[in-house]
């Protein structure tokens, strides 16, 4: 059923998306769910949302609502997904609540709101003959998504690759998105010297980048069921993805390998966050909801969605509880 309603493409169904998201993160009153926080992210200045539970609820539910409806916005002003729908919220807001441990405020959350305007700028960008503002502006929110979560630099290269890919490069942007990387970094290391305070060190060997301990990654049998199933299905979106993607319009089709491409850059970052499998995995929830939201969309059996969307969703329901 919820396929179904969120295939439409009334705004009403935006109001669904928030009812969802308040759904999933009621198990956070009855959850001790903490992270770990890097002494160096901006995180730190927010962190004591997390001390009181009905304020985390209250900003993660807001937070993930609004970049779930700002997601699929975005997907729907380009025109990613063949029709008007609002799956992209759908399966944005399930995604993030793939686990227990998830039900918290974190910086990737904090970071993802970054990186969808990001995202936005890199959208705007095809077939722009200048895009200097853009690639300023992207460069810049890169940056700032960076200082709360340092794998989110894995968009930097993104950023280039769609400026040679969609347009014909100018080495001019190029500088111009560096120049907007910068200076977020250039405030945030005044700001440690004007306090006196030890300049922070983004690169240091003491800095792990870790978020999610390994005792908050499932262990219960639901839980990996939930990750498993995902997985899975999110594989054969892939897979359909590819098999499909040259019957569109060349606009969509690069898009589309733009959102393949994201998702490769951010599964690297297990390589920057010593293998944190969850954090990783909350990260790629931008490429990965568009690409869900597209397999599921194209299905012609309404019937055979609404059984594996259902069964995903007690499936997680279970886990909570497990």
């Amino acid at each position: 059923m919820l396929i179904s309603v969120f295939k439409s493409n009334q705004k009403l169904v935006n109001g669904f998306s928030i009812i969802v998201v308040f759904c999933l993160w009621l198990p956070l009153f009855w959850l001790n769910n903490s992270i770990v926080i890097n002494k160096y992210s901006l995180f730190n200045g927010i962190s004591f949302i997390n001390n009181v539970k009905l304020l985390s609820f209250a900003f993660g539910v807001l937070l993930i609502s609004a970049q779930a409806i700002y997601i699929n916005h975005l997907v729907n002003h380009f025109k990613i997904i063949a029709n008007n729908t609002h799956l992209v919220s759908l399966f944005y807001v399930l995604w993030c609540a793939a686990n227990s441990s998830l039900l918290i405020v974190t910086p990737i959350l904090i970071a993802n709101s970054f990186l969808l305007l990001a995202v936005h700028q890199l959208f705007s960008m095809y077939n722009v003959e200048r895009v200097y503002s853009s690639a300023f502006n992207a460069g810049l929110l890169i940056a700032i998504a960076m200082l709360f979560y340092f794998p989110a630099v894995l968009f930097l290269p993104l950023l280039w690759i769609v400026l040679i890919y969609t347009k014909t490069p100018n080495w001019r942007e190029f500088v111009i998105s560096v120049l907007g990387f910068i200076l977020p970094l250039v405030f945030f290391i005044a700001y440690y010297f004007i306090t006196n305070q030890p300049l922070p060190m983004l690169f240091g060997v003491d800095n792990n980048y870790t978020v999610f301990l390994d005792y908050q990654i499932p262990v219960n049998s639901l839980g990996r069921g939930f990750f498993y199933s995902i997985i899975v299905v999110g594989l054969l979106a892939v897979i359909d993805l590819l098999r499909h993607i040259d019957t569109n319009v060349v606009k969509i089709r690069k898009l589309l390998l733009m959102v393949l491409l994201m998702m490769l850059l951010l599964c690297s970052s297990l390589f920057v966050n010593s293998f944190d499998y969850l954090a990783t995995y909350l990260l790629m929830g931008i490429p990965f909801s568009i690409i869900l939201a597209n397999y599921f969309n194209q299905m012609k059996r309404t019937w055979l969605a609404e059984i594996i969307f259902l069964g995903l969703l007690i499936t997680l329901f279970l886990s909570y509880f497990s």
